[in-house]
């Protein structure tokens, strides 16, 4: 499940990945100012800045199905401030 609060949560892989690509835009630059993980929860924030300029600040949140190195998402918490 991937939950923008205030926007939008969509379940599934097929509703996640047609979501990406509604929104599809050229990225620019990827600044990644902290990951962290610990045991079945990780989180990530940092700045997409895209072709034309605008920055995208984002923090992510991930629950993972266990604390396996290969395991897979199972939860993702988004939150997005998007310059005008």
């Amino acid at each position: 499940m991937w939950t923008v609060p205030g926007e939008f949560q969509i379940k599934g892989r097929d509703e996640f990945i047609a979501e990406l690509i509604a929104n599809l835009q050229e990225v620019s630059t990827l600044e990644v100012q902290s990951l962290l993980s610990h045991g079945k929860e990780g989180s990530a924030h940092g700045t997409v800045t895209n072709k034309k300029g605008k920055h995208v600040y984002f923090s992510d949140i991930f629950t993972f199905q266990s604390n396996k190195p290969d395991a897979k998402i199972s939860k993702l918490t988004s939150f997005v401030v998007i310059e005008k």
